[in-house]
């Protein structure tokens, strides 16, 4: 835990204690009501008690990003990639012409400063995985793709320095198992960068998979990542030379051989389709089975 520093000598820290305690009471009772004018209060006496407190530095993000927050309603031609979506229709063909979906959105000025303060609280506790996620998760949400790319790209860099000795919310280590812990959960912002329509965001997901597989070279996911990411745009051979990476990591795991079965059965290659989904066959799993005998199934009746 990060040792506070006293601003009056003649007061122990542990008398500070409850005291300390308060502020992070208050700071949750303000932040759940969305009470603006109560935090601008407390915030600036809680950076002032406890300037190193990782916890102050969380809380003046999430004001910040509650103060520039606004909600409303969007009108696309594709679903949202989150939340509910409500579908419309052409009049004359009943065929589904677009999506209306609530959308939330943050100013740039506010989302900046709660960043800004992340960084700061960052600087302090660079072990603090929640305050880099939290960092990671708003760059997503704002499509920001290539900070976000980046900012993961940090993480692996800071993850080798400390040996993965990452802390959570309150300074609580996340023991032994934190590396696959911190890998699993970023596995999330692949899919979110995947999904986006958005060309930029191929582009940043591309760059993070190459970074990943140098960092972790053992890590398979990485590498279906970078397929499919290839795949999305175009560079079809360079997909497929990620799977077979992938493959030579892992050769029994059945998402590597699907993805490796699907690229030769969508190239024509129905010999090398069949190799692989055969492969799939001998998987503990009964749904990677049943998924490789209907691809096969499919094959044959061609």
């Amino acid at each position: 835990m990060i040792k506070k520093i006293s601003l009056f000598l003649f007061i122990s820290a542990l008398s500070l204690l409850p005291l300390f305690a308060d502020f992070k009471s208050d700071y949750e009772k303000y932040i759940k009501s969305e009470n603006i004018k109560k935090l601008e209060v407390l915030l600036p006496e809680w950076e002032k008690a406890e300037p190193n407190n990782p916890e102050m530095f969380i809380a003046y993000f999430n004001y910040y990003l509650l103060k520039g927050r606004s909600s409303g309603l969007t009108l696309d031609t594709v679903p949202p990639e989150s939340g509910p979506a409500i579908p419309f229709s052409d009049p004359d063909t009943g065929e589904t012409v677009g999506y209306i979906g609530g959308q939330t959105s943050y100013d740039k000025t506010n989302t900046e400063k709660a960043l800004e303060y992340l960084n700061k609280g960052l600087a302090i506790a660079p072990e603090r995985l929640d305050m880099h996620f939290g960092q990671i998760s708003i760059l997503g949400q704002i499509n920001e793709y290539e900070r976000m790319a980046e900012k993961i790209i940090e993480v692996f860099r800071v993850a080798k320095k400390i040996n993965h000795k990452w802390l959570w919310s309150n300074n609580e280590p996340m023991g032994d198992d934190a590396e696959n812990i911190m890998l699993d959960s970023i596995n999330d912002y692949h899919a979110h960068l995947l999904t986006a329509h958005d060309t930029a965001a191929k582009e940043a997901e591309i760059k993070l998979c190459l970074a990943q597989t140098k960092a972790y070279p053992k890590n398979i996911y990485a590498y279906n990542f970078l397929g499919a990411a290839y795949m999305q745009t175009g560079q079809d051979e360079k997909a497929l030379q990620a799977f077979l990476s992938a493959e030579k990591i892992d050769p029994s795991d059945g998402i590597v051989l699907g993805n490796i079965g699907k690229w030769y059965a969508d190239h024509g290659d129905t010999k090398n389709a069949k190799k692989y989904y055969k492969k799939m066959l001998k998987n503990p799993d009964t749904r990677v089975r049943e998924f490789a005998r209907n691809r096969l199934d499919a094959l044959d009746k061609k």
